[in-house]
């Protein structure tokens, strides 16, 4: 069970990881404010953090505080995950380094520096529940879920701090894909 409380919307640095299996883009693990009807329309901030793939097969780690979307995807033909084998992501927003980063099977992807808008709090500014979400996706002002995800996912998590290089790595490389 995953709880929809507002201690998953970060003021700070937090990780995601999962194991996927896919055939296609779609979300693997994803919270998003505002993902039914939004009091407010467009003039409301619109927090969400999500793990995913896009078309193409690129693994994806998105994030917007207040408007301040960024994306953090690699388009590096050797990362496209979309081939029917198990691979480990994950996405870590790291306070203290000021850096947003992407691993692919326990290698850095990509990594991006975090401009000072996109180092504050991700918070619940409607007051409504703002469900996790795992294998499909929430869209503002849309009822229910679209973009399913077209495979299997496992282990998914959310830590309330940034896993290091070595630590992603360590959990890649554990037997049973997590770490004691």
């Amino acid at each position: 069970m995953v709880r929809d409380g507002d201690e998953l919307w970060p003021s700070g640095s937090f990780s995601l990881e999962g194991w996927v299996n896919a055939s296609a883009a779609g979300p693997v693990i994803q919270k998003y404010e505002c993902g039914g009807a939004c009091p407010g329309g467009t003039s409301m901030s619109s927090a969400y953090w999500q793990l995913g793939i896009a078309d193409g097969g690129f693994p994806t780690f998105l994030l917007r505080i207040d408007k301040t979307a960024t994306t953090l995807m690699t388009t590096d033909s050797q990362h496209v995950i979309t081939d029917g084998a198990w691979h480990y992501l994950a996405g870590v927003r790291d306070i203290h380094t000021k850096q947003r980063s992407l691993y692919v099977d326990g290698a850095l992807a990509v990594s991006m520096p975090l401009s000072d808008a996109q180092l504050g709090p991700l918070s619940n500014t409607d007051g409504e529940v703002d469900p996790v979400v795992i294998g499909a996706a929430t869209i503002s002002n849309a009822p229910g879920y679209e973009r399913f995800l077209a495979g299997a996912i496992d282990e998914v998590a959310y830590l309330s701090s940034a896993l290091t290089a070595e630590e992603v790595q360590a959990i890649y490389a554990a037997p049973d894909g997590e770490c004691p």
